[in-house]
């Protein structure tokens, strides 16, 4: 058992014992000299006793053992536990062995509970510490190695975050191992009679560490490495040269007195300062002390000698010390730790380190010459296989979650800026660690490729990033209704345009880089270097492809890629996706009832933003690849239950559906297109719809590789039209039954009778009464909307012809004797009284549509 075994190897049982021993000895004598009795008879049992909970509250909380029990690990109450154990054991193998005879049943019952009570404590402790090991060993971490990262081998880490571990590495990418052999053949080639240094120069981020890395790798036992030495974490010089002496002391095994240390650590200080002109120390010290330094290093001369070592002393990024740091380091070395067998390989930015001499120091670089041997430059980054790894691991991370290949494509322009940017590999380990999470791992509900893009500008250009958002009525170029503040920019055209164009002259012109991108994310982006209006009442957008894209030029979106939040449209989205989600994986016969089911819902749930899930419906549809002609059937069947409302400068939700059902029957072939056919046949109470597709196929665009079968399609529609419209008068079926009636059937009927105005108005006669009145009325209402709200007008075209004579005094007739009840009958005999009051029968003109119109601030719900 792992509980037993780390017991055993953490010396606690070995400890128990011999507490439980004394423990036993202590308790052995109180009983036998009767201490507690003589104690009781001294004062009372109550004080005794109240003396020993006290005794033990204070046990308990001073040695903190509740918190001791809530932990898992190994502690406090497992020692107490297996004291008692111990104790237990001994005292019934005492009262056993010693035949015990004072009060035996008493110590005997005593001494088994505590027994019981100990094990049962035992055991439970063992069941938490091993459910504490299980759970640590499921543990998996997510901070991973570029190199496992590039390879890609990486196992699934479900949901957690990945995290690229930016610690130094001991392995090479970069096909540096030339320059890793020249550095170790010069450390381990150098045999001089004093120390050896060795620079090291390459930017921040070129790896110069990494190399060091490596060829410690190589480096074998006959060389002592010291490199924990950081010069730039030490605040004065003092502490700086105490850590480097002892750094090289301890390593060598050379003893010395700590106190003697300090003294002679503060007198080097003084003769390293006085010789480099720093402060005016007496030069004698140095005089007194050298027989000391020298032995010292005698000592640690001798030491390597015997032992035939070396010492290879690393000291990495010495330009971030304090400038008067960086030249008494180099003065210890080249002056005080110039010791045999002792290699210095020091790694620097020369570009930095100049600044600081000719800027701060006032010294010139020159200087250095004295002290280095050998300066080996960092090459630069070989830029074809550093593009291939960052595009592998960009590429791989993209994979690790849950992007496929094919979508990983759409992210060309994105790998193409970072390949750019980057300049090394800890700049992409930065990158990547900085801007994976909003896109791949928030749960935003937006375009994971736009989200990745925006954050990858963000961290190289936090800037552009900034001034994107602050001047969005430069890159929002539709739907720009839903920002208000944008709409209002945007109604004067040629203002926009014009700052516009100055805009993107003075934000892009050093930004070349950024180009492709940008007009990938943003049409107006794109639209200023086609040279167009990058506003335009006539943009060619492929909106259904923004909208699936969710576009960030869209107002709706715009805002929610930089608050990282999300709204309606977001949610409607999400809403649709997992409902196409759910037709997909359905048998084919429950699909009508959950279109039913679905539409509502939606009804009820998004209320006016209905339309927006059936326009977001609209285009995820044709991801559906089973059963879609048993969608289309079921939207056809339930298309009346669609809000059909229109909206200021939109198609209405229904109108939109049965563009999609034309868009199929365009489409499909011939077989599914006749099956909805038999749907349609006959079928009244869907008149208006029916006349909608096939005044689609008349007026739509013709696919010219399927021109011929249009043309049968066309003609197939158009006669089963005419056909129920003939039988609708031949047959007098009456469109006003609850079971016949839609809104404007019978107005469709009206036109395809047009020419012939007395069989239409015969059929009005006959079907009208009293109870429908209501409903032939509304047939005649038609619907605006504008900037005073939903207009609604009696169809003059209509009314002209139809509404006069017998149907006109039937009207009026019934209108009395069955007065309107709703809301809806009571606006429209209003709207159709304004028709009587401005039109003259005797002249039979009508005046100014706008004189017709009576407006209302919300749209009128009529369903007869």
């Amino acid at each position: 058992m792992r509980y037993l075994k780390e017991l055993w190897q953490s010396n606690i049982i070995g400890y128990s014992i011999i507490i439980s021993v004394i423990l036993y000895i202590v308790v052995f004598t109180i009983d036998k000299n009767n201490f507690i009795s003589e104690l009781i008879k001294i004062s009372s049992i109550y004080i005794v006793i109240l003396s020993y909970i006290s005794i033990n509250i204070f046990f308990v909380i001073k040695m903190r053992l509740l918190e001791a029990w809530k932990l898992k690990t190994i502690n406090i109450i497992d020692r107490f536990a297996l004291i008692l154990y111990f104790f237990s054991i001994i005292a019934i193998i005492d009262i056993y062995l010693n035949n015990v005879s004072d009060n035996l049943v008493f110590k005997v019952v005593l001494t088994v509970s505590l027994l019981i009570l100990v094990l049962k404590i035992l055991i439970y402790r063992q069941q938490q510490y091993q459910e504490a090991i299980n759970k640590s060993e499921q543990y998996k971490s997510n901070v991973i190695d570029l190199k496992s990262l590039y390879e890609g081998d990486i196992e699934n880490l479900d949901d957690n975050i990945i995290l690229l571990d930016e610690k130094d590495v001991d392995y090479d990418m970069l096909n540096r191992s030339i320059i890793i052999n020249q550095i170790y053949y010069n450390i381990v080639g150098s045999k001089s009679n004093n120390s050896f240094v060795l620079a090291l120069d390459g930017e921040w981020g070129s790896g110069k560490t990494t190399l060091i890395n490596n060829v410690k790798k190589k480096l074998n036992n006959d060389y002592i490495i010291i490199d924990d030495f950081d010069p730039w974490i030490y605040d004065n010089q003092q502490s700086m040269l105490m850590e480097m002496f002892n750094k090289i002391l301890n390593n060598v095994n050379v003893k010395y007195n700590l106190f003697e240390n300090k003294k002679l650590i503060k007198r080097i200080l003084d003769i390293t300062l006085k010789k480099i002109g720093v402060g005016d120390t007496i030069s004698d010290i140095f005089i007194e002390n050298i027989n000391s330094i020298e032995e010292i290093k005698e000592k640690v001369e001798m030491f390597l000698k015997v032992n035939n070592k070396n010492i290879v002393f690393f000291i990495d990024n010495i330009e971030r010390a304090n400038a008067d740091n960086i030249i008494f380091l180099f003065k210890l070395i080249g002056r005080i730790f110039d010791l045999k067998r002792i290699t210095y390989v020091i790694c620097y930015d020369k570009k930095r380190l100049n600044t600081i001499f000719s800027d701060k120091l006032k010294i010139d670089y020159r200087y250095l010459e004295k002290i280095i041997q050998v300066e080996i430059a960092v090459p630069t980054i070989q830029k074809s296989l550093l593009y291939h790894i960052i595009e592998t691991c960009v590429r791989n991370i993209l994979l690790l979650y849950g992007e496929n290949e094919q979508e990983i494509s759409k992210y060309k322009n994105i790998f193409d800026l970072i390949k750019i940017k980057i300049s090394d590999l800890r700049q992409l380990k930065r990158m990547l660690n900085t801007t994976v999470f909003i896109p791949f791992v928030a749960k935003h509900g937006l375009s994971k490729k736009i989200m990745f893009a925006l954050s990858v500008i963000k961290f190289f250009d936090n800037e552009l990033y900034i001034i994107i958002y602050q001047n969005k009525q430069y890159f929002i170029c539709f739907y720009e209704l839903y920002d208000k503040k944008i709409f209002s920019i945007h109604i004067n055209r040629n203002e926009i345009n014009k700052k516009g164009k100055e805009f993107f002259c003075d934000v892009l012109k050093n930004r070349d880089e950024y180009r492709i991108l940008l007009e990938e994310l943003f049409i107006t982006v794109s639209r200023y270097y086609s040279g167009k209006d990058i506003i335009s009442d006539y943009c060619e957008i492929d909106y259904e492809q923004q909208e699936r894209e969710q576009s960030i030029s869209n107002g709706m979106y715009f805002d929610l890629y930089f608050s990282y939040s999300r709204n309606e449209f977001v949610f409607i989205s999400n809403d649709v996706k997992n409902f196409i989600k759910i037709i997909e994986n359905s048998d084919g016969i429950f699909i009508n009832r959950l279109v039913k089911e679905k539409i509502d819902s939606v009804n009820i749930s998004y209320l006016t933003n209905e339309y927006f899930w059936f326009s977001d419906f609209c285009i995820y549809i044709d991801d559906i690849k089973k059963n879609k002609l048993v969608v289309i059937k079921a939207l056809y069947k339930n298309i009346l239950t669609i809000n059909n409302i229109i909206r200021f400068m939109e198609y209405s939700s229904q109108f939109k559906i049965i563009i999609k059902i034309f868009k199929y029957l365009q489409q499909c072939n011939i077989y599914e297109y006749m099956e909805m056919m038999k749907l349609i046949k006959f079928d009244y109470k869907r008149l208006k719809i029916i006349d909608t597709l096939q005044y689609c196929f008349q007026d739509g665009a013709i696919i010219k590789e399927r021109r011929d079968i249009e043309k049968v399609k066309q003609r197939i529609i158009r006669n089963l039209f005419e056909e129920i419209c003939e039988t609708i008068i031949e047959k007098k079926i009456n469109l006003y039954e609850d079971k016949y009636y839609g809104l404007e059937n019978l107005s469709r009927l009206m036109y395809y009778y047009k020419d012939e105005n007395e069989k239409i108005k015969n059929y009005i006669i006959f079907i009208m009464n009293k109870k429908n009145v209501y409903r032939l009325l509304g047939d005649f209402v038609r619907e605006s909307i504008g900037s005073e709200g939903y207009g609604y007008y009696i169809n003059i075209d209509l009314a002209n012809k139809f509404i006069e004579g017998k149907i006109k005094l039937n009207i009026d007739e019934f209108t009395k004797i069955n007065p309107p009840k709703t809301e809806s009958e009571k606006f429209i005999l209003e709207v159709y009284e304004i028709y009587l009051k401005q039109y003259d029968f005797s002249k039979k003109n009508s005046k100014s549509i706008k004189e017709y119109i009576k407006y209302r601030k919300n749209p009128l719900i009529y369903k007869g």
